[in-house]
C-alpha cells in the first residue's frame, strides 16, 4: 500500500505535482494607472486564464485564513505602477508571481485545496475567506502526532526557526554573490564589445594603405570579428536571472521565508 504521508514525499515528487507559468500580457490597462494583466497556465490542469495581481492578493488571503499553520509564503508587496512600470520592476514582479504560486500549487496540502484550483481553471474566479462559525483550521489534522508539553513544542520550535533563519541569510548570500557575478560579467562583455568597435574602427581600409598596413588591418578587422562574437555569445550558464539558475535559489528562499 503507498505511504501518502507527507513525510515521505520527495522534492521530485513536489515538482512532478505541477508546473506553473505566469507570463506577462503585453498590453497595460487603465487610463491613468496602468495595471498589469498575466497569463497563468498549469500544467496539472491543462489550463490558461487570466489573472490581475489582485487575484492573486485574494488567493493568499483566502489561503492565510484557511490554513493558518501552513507555511504559505507572501506575495512580492503590491506597488503603483506609473506610466506601465519599468520592464525591469514589470519582469521581476511576474517571476515573483509565479515562483509564488509554484510553490502554492506543489505544496503537498495546498495543492488539492478547492480555491487553488477555481484560481487556476475558472475564467473569472471569485473567492471569498471563510466565515468565523464556518471556520475549519484545514489540513492541520495530523493522525500519527504524538504528545509534547508546552516546553517541548517551544524549544522544538525555537530550534527549527533558528536552523530556518540560517538557511535564508545563507541562500540569501549565495544570491547576492550570483548577481555581483552577473554584473561583473555584463561589465566584461561591455568592455569587449568596446574592444570590438575600437578594433573595427582601426581596421577601416584607407586609399593611402601600402601593402604592409593593408595586411595589418586584415589582421585586426579578423581580430574584430572573433572580439564580436566573444561579446555576442550566448549566457546561459551565466544566467543569475528570475528566468535562469538564480530562479531555483529565489524559490528557495521564498519557501523559506514561508516557514518562517
Amino acid at each position: 500500500m503507498n505511504d501518502t504521508s507527507t513525510d515521505t514525499i520527495t522534492f521530485e515528487d513536489l515538482e512532478a505535482t505541477d508546473v506553473i507559468c505566469v507570463e506577462l500580457i503585453p498590453e497595460r490597462k487603465g487610463l491613468i494607472l496602468k495595471h498589469c494583466e498575466y497569463f497563468v497556465s498549469s500544467r496539472r490542469h491543462g489550463t490558461t486564464v487570466t489573472r490581475r495581481y489582485n487575484d492573486f492578493a485574494q488567493l493568499q488571503d483566502v489561503l492565510f485564513a484557511k490554513y493558518p499553520y501552513r507555511s504559505v509564503c507572501r506575495l512580492p508587496p503590491k506597488r503603483m505602477v506609473v506610466n506601465g512600470g519599468s520592464p525591469r520592476f514589470l519582469q521581476r514582479r511576474r517571476a515573483a508571481l509565479q515562483r509564488w504560486l509554484t510553490l502554492v500549487a506543489r505544496h503537498p496540502v495546498l495543492a488539492h485545496d478547492a480555491d487553488l484550483r477555481s484560481f487556476l481553471c475558472e475564467a473569472t474566479v471569485r473567492l471569498d475567506k471563510p466565515k468565523h462559525d464556518e471556520f475549519v483550521l484545514a489540513g492541520t489534522q495530523q493522525d500519527n502526532s504524538r504528545d509534547m508539553s508546552t516546553d517541548e513544542m517551544q524549544a522544538t520550535f525555537s530550534t527549527d526557526q533558528e536552523q530556518l533563519r540560517l538557511a535564508q541569510l545563507g541562500i540569501s548570500r549565495i544570491y547576492q554573490i550570483f548577481e555581483r557575478v552577473e554584473g561583473r560579467c555584463e561589465a566584461e562583455r561591455a568592455d569587449i564589445r568596446e574592444m570590438g568597435a575600437g578594433l573595427n574602427a582601426l581596421s577601416t581600409p584607407s586609399v593611402a594603405d601600402g601593402p604592409r598596413w593593408s595586411h595589418a588591418k586584415e589582421a585586426m578587422k579578423a581580430a574584430a570579428d572573433l572580439v564580436t562574437e566573444m561579446s555576442d555569445s550566448p549566457q546561459d550558464e551565466l544566467d543569475f536571472t528570475e528566468d535562469g539558475s538564480g530562479c531555483k535559489v529565489l524559490l528557495a528562499l521564498d519557501a523559506l521565508g514561508g516557514y518562517r
